[in-house]
């Protein structure tokens, strides 16, 4: 993805902002893409290419990704709040960056680093790796949560669950009983636009 459509994607972050968060998170909000939006904008979603979203910019566009088909399945279907849906859509994977260490630099580790074994890449289509010197034994999607908390955004319980657990049960950690009995659309929602873009993005690969 070049800098043009990672420019594109950053304005349609600001417009989703502008038209659907309307509590006074939206401060909290800025002022955490301005620390981390250096490394949330270009950050890969995905190790290969058969995957998602595996290429610089990936993240911020699977994100936007999913927040687009929450939207469209929110209205007829599930009816949550739609700062809520912007809000779980936008900053699901944020643990994809990395650990923050820092919460006034944004510095930290990233999760996925350049592969630079040319048969992996070459014959695998895998580009990034997971960062082997990341040990803080975290999903990804629990280092969104703890991120999120690391800047003192509040989150409710519906919100919470549906970053914790939006992978559903391809993590382990979302095969309680409590998480698999939870009835919070908005986890139902995420966990279904999550998956349908994540087949829109490997079907467009596929055809390139």
């Amino acid at each position: 993805m070049d800098k043009e459509q990672i420019k594109t994607n950053i304005a349609r972050v600001e417009k989703l902002l502008d038209d659907y968060v309307v509590s006074d998170r939206k401060e909290k909000v800025e002022e955490i893409l301005g620390v981390l939006g250096s490394r949330m904008f270009v950050a890969p979603a995905s190790t290969k290419l058969e995957y998602h979203s595996c290429e610089q910019g990936g993240l911020l566009n699977h994100s936007l990704n999913v927040v687009d088909t929450m939207l469209t399945l929110n209205v007829p279907v599930y009816t949550c709040d739609t700062e809520s849906v912007v809000l779980v859509g936008l900053f699901h994977d944020l643990g994809k960056i990395g650990s923050v260490t820092d919460v006034s630099t944004g510095d930290g580790l990233p999760f996925y680093i350049d592969q630079t074994s040319d048969w992996h890449r070459e014959k695998l289509g895998e580009l990034y790796k997971k960062n082997p010197e990341l040990q803080d034994h975290l999903t990804h999607s629990l280092r969104s949560v703890r991120i999120l908390t690391q800047f003192g955004f509040p989150l409710s319980d519906s919100e919470f669950v549906a970053i914790f657990a939006h992978d559903g049960t391809w993590e382990n950690q979302n095969t309680s009983v409590d998480i698999m009995r939870c009835s919070f659309p908005l986890l139902k929602l995420i966990e279904a636009s999550d998956q349908m873009a994540t087949l829109q993005e490997k079907s467009l690969f596929k055809n390139s």
